[in-house]
């Protein structure tokens, strides 16, 4: 089912609905997620995927965030971020953490962010972010997913050995 991804919104949902609509002959909200409120879309969709984890839900219950990233950067503090900080940061900066600044906190590479030794790795960017390059490198015990193909399709004899000794659990939010 078509879902709004990178450089598509509610709008474009609406147009790919309305296309096929048209070629069915009557109205078929369901072909797609993501369309605006005023022909069937969900209230919350647009936020879904980024709440989809809750970072600030995690830190509330005791949970130390110790690396960030999106497009633009991504952000290390071994002793944990403020994570209601970023979030503000982003608001004001066009959904990016570019620019941001925390103390103790040191700009690192979006690979580097996949690496530090953490009980949870929450992949929630673009698709193919975890593969056979970078999946070695991964040191999280359990790996949420939380957006949509993040792992480059490896085969079972090579996914298992490239996680030998880690207890790999995925799940799709």
């Amino acid at each position: 089912m078509p879902t709004p991804d990178v450089n598509t919104d509610a709008q474009v949902m609406a147009w790919i609905m309305d296309t096929y609509s048209s070629y069915q002959g009557h109205f078929v909200p369901a072909v797609v997620t993501g369309k605006p409120l005023e022909i069937g879309g969900s209230l919350g969709r647009r936020e879904a995927t980024g709440r989809g984890v809750m970072f600030t839900m995690l830190q509330e219950q005791g949970f130390s965030i110790v690396a960030i990233g999106d497009a633009s950067c991504a952000f290390y503090k071994p002793d944990g971020l403020d994570i209601h900080a970023a979030i503000r940061y982003t608001k004001k900066n066009k959904g990016l953490l570019k620019g941001y600044c925390e103390e103790g906190a040191r700009l690192i590479s979006n690979q580097d962010l996949l690496g530090p030794d953490v009980d949870i790795l929450i992949p929630a960017a673009l698709e193919n972010q975890i593969n056979e390059q970078n999946a070695a490198y991964i040191r999280a015990k359990i790996i949420v997913e939380a957006a949509n193909g993040q792992f480059l399709i490896l085969n079972e004899y090579r996914m298992s050995s490239l996680f030998i000794g880690m207890k790999l659990t995925l799940t799709t939010i």
